[in-house]
């Protein structure tokens, strides 16, 4: 039988305890009551496209009634450096404002990178401002990735610093719809 040491559980109680940490810190509601943002909870199929509008990605993004962000994306298993295979994101959404051309929200999302063969790992933070047009269930924006340039889980602070930034990617996401 494994014996479990805080060593061993560090890595698990990092997530949580940085979990816990960004949705404190950024709260869960924001300006707008989510009343005023009904039209938004869903999931979305997303696109991700880079600076120069080349395919990048495809995601699913989950918006809950709550302000939770849950995000699962298609390039998670790693590319080429400088990205290692990466956990699935979690993080937190609110309006900005409501007008007549569609609501503006914006959105946190953390995930982390699986370490890599030195066992090195990082964090990374994704910037979320989104428009969501109701009377089509899209949303368009942009979602800027940012990667925390410690390697010492303990010592980066996704909430306050979110590190480097290394792309800007384009959204275009379309509300799954009701069977």
């Amino acid at each position: 039988m494994t014996k479990l040491t805080l060593t061993a559980l560090r890595p698990t109680l990092a997530t949580g305890i940085c979990t816990l940490c960004l949705l404190s810190a950024t709260g869960v509601a924001g300006e707008q009551p989510h009343s005023t943002c009904d039209a938004l909870p869903g999931t979305y199929v997303a696109t991700a496209t880079d600076r120069e509008g080349v395919f990048a990605s495809r995601t699913l993004m989950t918006f809950t009634a709550d302000g939770a962000l849950l995000v699962t994306d298609a390039g998670q298993s790693g590319a080429p450096q400088p990205f290692n295979p990466i956990s699935s994101s979690q993080g937190v959404w609110h309006c900005v404002t409501s007008a007549p051309e569609g609501l503006e929200i914006e959105a946190i999302a953390v995930n982390f990178t699986l370490a890599d063969q030195d066992g090195l790992q990082t964090i990374g933070r994704l910037n979320y401002e989104l428009k969501l047009n109701a009377a089509r269930a899209d949303l368009t924006g942009t979602a800027e990735l940012f990667v925390a340039v410690s390697t010492d889980l303990e010592s980066a602070e996704p909430v306050t610093d979110p590190g480097e930034l290394i792309e800007t990617f384009g959204i275009d996401a379309v509300k799954l719809p009701l069977p």
